[in-house]
């Protein structure tokens, strides 16, 4: 019935139709799966971020309940006199107030010299022993110069 050029004809025509519909579907298949894919790595970020922000919230929550114990610390009236002391360098009335500095310290050939005194009693053999210095500073009248009042 049909020729034979017709049914050729008729089956290229159909190879290349279904060829069309497999490109087609795949598409949509690769479409389908790059929203899935991309779904799925948001989803991933999401996760991390969440865990990233609780270490967040838990080292902040640390830090509120240190400040609020420092608050109730500091709170006190015993904290506040030793603040004010330290900080502010305040007294109360008969005391006095010693400021030691950081640095380094004079050497201790320097600091006899500078704090010589004229009489005072020395062996003449350099520095003294801790024990003498005391021994001079509460026996020795000479040794020490008294207050002027």
């Amino acid at each position: 019935m049909f020729s034979r050029s017709y049914r050729a004809n008729a089956t290229n025509g159909g190879f290349w139709r279904r060829r069309g519909v497999i490109i087609a579907n795949l598409a949509l298949l690769a479409l389908a799966l790059w929203g899935v894919v991309g779904e799925y790595w948001r989803s991933r970020d999401l996760r991390a971020e969440i865990v990233r922000i609780q270490g967040e919230v838990e080292g902040m929550e640390e830090e509120n309940f240190d400040l609020a114990r420092q608050g109730r610390q500091y709170g006190t009236d015993a904290a506040l006199e030793r603040e004010a002391r330290v900080k502010l360098g305040l007294q109360k009335p008969g005391e006095s107030v010693i400021i030691v500095r950081d640095g380094p310290l004079p050497s201790p050939s320097s600091a006899i010299a500078a704090n010589a005194k004229p009489g005072a009693v020395s062996s003449g053999l350099g520095p003294l022993a801790n024990a003498r210095k005391w021994w001079n500073y509460f026996f020795a009248a000479n040794a020490i110069e008294q207050p002027k009042s």
